[in-house]
């Protein structure tokens, strides 16, 4: 089969061939790769390898759409996922090969009206947001979901169920993980009979795309132009709201 492997001494990634995988292990799925999707960690971790430079080559890659050959799922369920190919120093492979083995409790399955090229976008951003909105903040989960043990990554003042209108403010409210976030906030505060007031920066021309249903913003502001930050203060009353930033930057405003 063809992967796309990385070399940790060079800092580069080369497709190559390599034997077949024929079975999983156990509870773990045998997947035949058809799509797989991008993100800026894949090239992050290529080019800074956080693996020893004595380390082997492996394959990278994380998010994928795939079809079940075997496994606890029936053959031929499509499933997507993602894995964490050179994301630390463990020597698992990544998802950018023909054939992968994912973990069955990992994926979801696609349901019908999405696609596998669509699907293949779906994992790393959803889980990056659906990570900070329901475990960090602890926004009360649309779904029947419950934590395990003690969640000690909990930042302070976040949710505790007192109030009946949340201001949530979006920097990067257009990016990929932003417009997730967006998404489930709402959901999630709308099942709790809680109201959400959302606020978001993006370029004005994305503004449209914002304010429509699937994310429905209260207010926008655009990030390029002076004053902004006053107006978000203004909508806050001077606080009382989340700030949730999907921008990595050096310089950004407070």
């Amino acid at each position: 089969m063809k992967a796309l492997l990385l070399d940790v001494p060079l800092k580069t990634a080369h497709v190559t061939s390599l034997p077949t995988p024929t079975t999983a292990p156990p509870s773990h799925l045998l997947l035949h790769t058809s799509h797989i999707g991008l993100n800026p960690v894949d090239a992050l971790y290529t080019f800074h390898p956080l693996a020893p430079p004595s380390s082997p080559p492996r394959i990278i890659g994380s998010d994928f759409s795939a079809t079940v050959l075997s496994g606890p799922l029936p053959r031929g369920t499509l499933v997507a996922g993602f894995l964490q190919g050179a994301a630390s120093s463990n020597p698992l492979p990544g998802a950018f090969a023909e054939y992968i083995t994912a973990e069955s409790d990992l994926v979801w399955r696609v349901p019908e009206g999405v696609s596998p090229a669509q699907a293949a976008g779906v994992s790393l951003c959803g889980l990056t947001a659906a990570q900070m909105v329901f475990w960090r903040l602890g926004v009360p989960a649309p779904f029947g979901y419950v934590p395990r043990g003690e969640n000690k990554e909990r930042l302070p003042g976040t949710w505790d169920g007192s109030r009946e209108v949340v201001t949530v403010f979006v920097y990067g409210a257009s990016t990929s993980v932003g417009m997730y976030a967006a998404q489930l906030v709402r959901k999630g505060f709308e099942a709790a009979g809680v109201r959400v007031r959302l606020v978001g920066a993006a370029s004005k021309a994305r503004w449209g795309l914002l304010k429509g249903g699937t994310y429905g913003y209260d207010e926008l502001v655009d990030y390029r132009e002076e004053g902004w930050v006053e107006n978000v203060r203004g909508w806050t009353e001077g606080g009382g709201g989340w700030i949730l930033r999907w921008i990595a930057c050096r310089r950004g405003r407070r």
